[in-house]
């Protein structure tokens, strides 16, 4: 027995060591298109910046010459002005018919040159053909995992009476005084459900948000589809899955069912992955870096964050990359599943384990 103490003791670093390198990997891959990417952009940027330099000193030039021209031209009618003027004292019959014609000419001559004093400008002239093109790497960029998240607010509509929202619709909070808003179908109604939904619905792709719970002991996170009733708790009917603290005990729900899991009562910040493709619904101890539990579901519609509490407030951090902790903690869990469970997989839709979003 001493002796396969030993070898274990040497594999399992050795296993870590391979499930954290095949973990990363994808985020390598992901990170060295990324630096690839900034660096065409960095080089196209540059030209851009250098055109623009070379156009800034044609544009110079040609500004200071036109400056150039008027003072020419304002110095000479200074002159032609003084002529005139002059022109206008003369007495002498024959010799202000001799003045006058010497201004007519030099008028006709100014007039003719006026052509110097009409702007060498194009307004319409734009950087057109200098425009970047970023098409390709917007869906480059798209296709990185950890970009594929949907940013969301809270939807007012959904809000039940009272419950109070930021300007943001960011944070929501408790508020028994808040009792202004009108009775809507999609309003959270019941005596209870304290809840709103995000103004978002996903169907496709991986996402990760996170809900600053504070000091709330009393609470419901996770998703459900649009025709999941308002008028009751999240979790119990079968349209919906939440994550719940009830004081001092934490527990997933759905369809009615609870089951009680294990999470810290300094719990703080609650960090929700749905990867949608994948079938999974999973929920961490984002401070900790800790995975709490997964729904595996085969999700038939497209669902929305939604947001219970019963006191307190919680606020929202949505449209975040998918942690680095994630992709370790996924890959430890599978491996314990499979060395426990012989590779059989669990039909439960209370299944402990995880998927990545790779």
């Amino acid at each position: 027995m001493r002796e396969e103490e030993k070898a274990a003791q040497l594999i399992m670093p050795q296993a870590a060591t391979w499930s954290w390198c095949r973990g990363s990997k994808p985020l390598e891959n992901n990170l060295t298109n990324l630096v690839k990417r900034n660096s065409e952009l960095e080089n196209q940027m540059a030209k851009l910046i250098q055109i623009c330099q070379q156009v800034e000193v044609m544009k110079l030039r040609k500004l200071a010459q036109q400056i150039a021209n008027c003072r020419q031209c304002l110095e000479r009618s200074s002159a032609l002005i003084t002529q005139a003027e002059q022109s206008l004292k003369e007495n002498d019959h024959a010799r202000f018919l001799q003045t006058a014609r010497n201004v007519a000419e030099r008028v006709a001559m100014a007039t003719a040159s006026s052509q110097v004093l009409i702007p060498d400008v194009n307004l319409n002239e734009a950087f057109d053909n200098f425009a970047l093109d970023f098409s390709r790497e917007k869906k480059i960029l798209e296709g990185l995992d950890y970009l594929t998240g949907q940013p969301f607010k809270l939807d007012p509509k959904t809000a039940h009476k009272k419950l109070r929202l930021s300007n943001d619709c960011l944070t929501m909070e408790k508020d028994e005084s808040s009792l202004k808003k009108s009775h809507t179908p999609e309003r959270f109604s019941g005596t209870g459900s304290y809840g709103a939904a995000g103004n978002v619905f996903i169907d496709s792709g991986c996402h990760y948000w996170e809900v600053l719970l504070g000091a709330s002991t009393w609470y419901a996170i996770g998703v459900a589809y649009k025709s999941a009733p308002k008028n009751e708790w999240s979790g119990k009917n079968s349209s919906s899955w939440v994550f719940s603290r009830c004081n001092n005990n934490f527990m997933v729900r759905h369809d009615g069912k609870e089951m009680l899991v294990e999470a810290s009562l300094q719990l703080r910040r609650l960090g929700v992955l749905l990867d949608y493709d994948n079938n999974s619904l999973s929920f961490y101890d984002a401070m900790n870096s800790q995975h709490i539990h997964t729904f595996e579901v085969s999700f038939l519609l497209p669902v929305v964050p939604t947001f219970m509490i019963w006191n307190k407030s919680v606020m929202i951090l949505s449209g975040l990359p998918v942690p680095d902790f994630v992709d370790v903690v996924a890959s430890d869990l599978q491996e314990q599943q499979q060395q426990q469970m012989g590779l059989c997989r669990q039909e439960s839709p209370y299944l402990t384990g995880m998927k990545t979003c790779h």
